[in-house]
């Protein structure tokens, strides 16, 4: 449907611009008199679409803020009013369509589903509070689950920053040593030492040489490979080799079978305290997994629960979880407390999971250290090396 853009004069006089989505003008001017506003200006909206996705914090504020307005006793249209008015950019235009959706009277679900812009578990969590009429209670839900995913992504972040910091330091000392100082010290070198000079330094001359007279064509090539890493990294060939490389490398399975154990027992607690199905909460859990192959396994569970396998046996099959939930999740099936235990557990493997990411960072800041000395111990050793020949020859 066309969105128009309105100048509105509400009954205290104040004047707002709203957005509002429907058939037509026409239209537009009904669902305005319905909910007792004066138009003063409307023109059809233009949608440019470059704007990023929403990420963990955004939720992570909508669902807060949505939170707290439903504590306070705020209605929805009324809150969704605050939240534009204290936004800006992508997240303002986005509460606009929610606004415009919601005056239609579209329920909140169906509002924040025509947007396109949130994610199937995020709808369907919300749906299962219209439907429970308990919604304060999922807002504060989901809003401690967006801020632990928001949390974690921030600190596997953190842990991959300082790696390509040290990256990138390192091709900008290598690329000055080799291109300015090696060949000073060369010119130096031969004018005191006839001889042949030792094999390191021979192997660094040499390679300086080749930066010296390449450097364009290695330069031009370092481009040239960033360009193709960035355009190939959201093709679905090479979204699939990273996915496999997640669940195959050891430090990056590692940290994908925690994240995930966090967000399926988080998840699960969630719906199954709304009392959404074991079966229909797997499926919504399927489409929650953006890894295709972890994907593929949670398919393979949501089928056996289909077929009456009980949860715990359905994931032993698939032999991805960690074995210690397989088997709590056995014991709390028998006493009926299974919400309550997938709570703790999720807690539990957040807590893991952060302790596993700082000790990432623990070994990969010394070990890289380490490399980078080795590297440049090496070319200074080169260096060093016909210095002292000269030397022992001059005494």
């Amino acid at each position: 449907m066309p969105k128009y853009f309105n100048r509105i004069k509400k009954t205290e006089g104040k004047t707002l611009s709203r957005l509002i989505q429907t058939e037509g003008i026409e239209v537009t001017d009904t669902v305005l008199k319905r909910i007792s506003v004066s138009p003063i200006f409307k023109r059809k909206k233009i949608d440019i679409k470059f704007e990023r996705k929403l990420n963990s914090n955004d939720f992570y504020f909508i669902c807060k803020q949505l939170h707290i307005a439903s504590q306070s006793g705020l209605d929805i249209l009324r809150t969704i009013e605050l939240l534009i008015e204290q936004s800006e950019g992508r997240l303002r235009n986005v509460f606009e369509d929610v606004y415009s959706n919601v005056q239609t009277g579209l329920p909140l679900s169906k509002a924040f589903e025509d947007t396109k812009k949130f994610p199937y578990f995020f709808i369907n969590m919300i749906r299962v509070g219209e439907l429970s009429g308990n919604l304060e209670e999922i807002f504060s839900m989901l809003s401690d689950y967006y801020y632990k995913q928001y949390s974690l992504s921030n600190k596997i972040k953190q842990a991959t920053a300082y790696p390509k910091l040290v990256f990138v330091l390192t091709i900008t000392i290598m690329m000055a040593l080799f291109n300015k100082i090696i060949p000073m010290f060369t010119d130096i070198l031969y004018q005191f030492n006839k001889q042949e000079v030792p094999l390191p330094t021979q192997i660094v001359i040499k390679l300086s040489y080749f930066i010296g007279e390449y450097k364009i064509i290695i330069l031009s090539f370092l481009v040239l490979l960033f360009l193709i890493f960035k355009i190939n990294k959201r093709t679905d060939s090479a979204n699939k080799a990273k996915e496999y490389l997640a669940i195959k490398l050891p430090i990056f399975k590692k940290i994908n079978i925690l994240n995930t154990s966090v967000q399926f027992t988080a998840i699960l607690a969630m719906l199954m305290s709304g009392g959404v199905p074991i079966a229909r909460s797997i499926e919504i859990l399927t489409n929650v997994v953006e890894n295709r192959f972890i994907k593929e396994k949670f398919k393979r569970a949501a089928l056996g629960v289909q077929m009456g396998v009980s949860l715990s046996e359905s994931l032993s099959q698939v032999e991805f979880f960690p074995k210690m939930l397989i088997n709590i999740l056995r014991t709390t099936e028998e006493t009926g407390t299974l919400d309550k235990t997938l709570k703790n557990m999720s807690e539990y493997y957040y807590l893991e999971l952060d302790e596993y990411i700082k000790r990432v960072v623990i070994y990969i800041e010394p070990t890289l250290i380490i490399m980078v000395a080795v590297f440049i111990g090496f070319i200074v050793m080169a260096l060093m090396l016909p210095i002292f020949k000269i030397y022992r020859s001059i005494i």
